[in-house]
């Protein structure tokens, strides 16, 4: 999947670094991709010219289309000793 949309989104002026790509433990077959994005208009705009790019993939490879969600990180303060002390 990477290679069919990572070239594409790379150049894209919204595109604010490299993915993460996780598998479940729990079942095998799933996996969770988080991209960091300057905007959610930004990626609407990528994500409407991925999907044509990943129709047969989807089919060959996936049970469903991709799901997408978006989330803000949250600011966490960690006020604790890494020591132990």
């Amino acid at each position: 999947m990477d290679d069919l949309v990572g070239p594409p989104a790379h150049a894209d002026p919204g595109w604010s670094g490299h993915a993460q790509f996780f598998r479940s433990h729990d079942a095998s077959n799933e996996f969770l991709m988080i991209y960091p994005w300057r905007s959610i208009e930004d990626h609407l705009q990528l994500r409407e010219s991925e999907e044509p790019l990943l129709a047969n993939f989807y089919g060959e490879y996936c049970s469903a289309s991709r799901e997408i969600s978006y989330y803000d990180e949250l600011a966490v303060e960690v006020d604790h000793d890494d020591h132990g002390h």
